[in-house]
């Protein structure tokens, strides 16, 4: 049973902590090592204290990979740059429940440019505020960290976020994607996917090992 459910996580992987000066090379390796999605952290300095990239520098990763580009929007204004993604060549584009735009709005703009939408809540905000959204959405992403910084420590009263939004996806759409972002190692994500999640966002522990293939490893090992 644990084969079978280890081969239907998803394992996105986060750039942020990676080597841009060589990062066409560091995306083949993630390709190689059996990663499945490449996760975007798109911050704008205003949402979060940090800054990482935007539309055009994801443009031009698009050529090494066929991988699913999972972009994570933590930005004010969003609908500003949906065009500019889906140009990019991005699949999934997750923006935050905490912003002062319509969310449906933006959600219909997603689909609007054959993206699939995703929304994400930082660690404080209660899972209620999804619910109203579910049955339109192709992702959910819970911060298991407070977004903007890689190498945070998993935050555990995640997990009881996980499972809350796991029974309400079971209900109303299961096939939504939970993704969870934040912490994650090959002992935090074995508690994640019991918990309910199946996409696993992981940076900052793909790096702190002999190779990305052995990190990988250690996680598909535990789940």
């Amino acid at each position: 049973m644990k084969d079978n459910l280890n081969k239907k996580i998803i394992i996105s992987s986060s750039v942020l902590n990676a080597d841009f000066s060589g990062i066409g090379k560091v995306i083949k390796e993630m390709e190689k090592a059996g990663i499945n999605w490449l996760h975007l952290d798109v911050m704008d300095g205003h949402f979060v204290p940090n800054i990482s990239f935007g539309a055009p520098v994801v443009k031009t990763w698009r050529p090494y990979t066929k991988m699913i580009f999972d972009a994570h929007l933590m930005v004010e204004n969003p609908s500003r740059f949906i065009a500019d993604f889906a140009a990019a060549g991005v699949n999934y584009l997750t923006i935050h429940q905490e912003i002062e735009e319509n969310i449906s709005k933006i959600i219909g703009l997603i689909k609007k440019q054959r993206m699939a939408p995703g929304l994400s809540i930082k660690p404080a905000t209660p899972p209620e505020v999804i619910r109203p959204y579910l049955r339109h959405l192709k992702l959910v992403l819970i911060m298991s960290v407070e977004p903007g910084f890689g190498g945070q420590k998993f935050i555990p009263r995640a997990l009881e976020k996980i499972r809350i939004v796991r029974h309400w996806i079971n209900q109303v759409n299961p096939e939504c994607f939970l993704a969870v972002d934040g912490g994650i190692t090959a002992e935090t994500a074995a508690a994640v996917v019991e918990a309910g999640g199946n996409v696993l966002v992981v940076g900052n522990y793909l790096f702190s090992g002999q190779s990305i293939a052995a990190q990988i490893r250690k996680i598909r090992q535990k789940i």
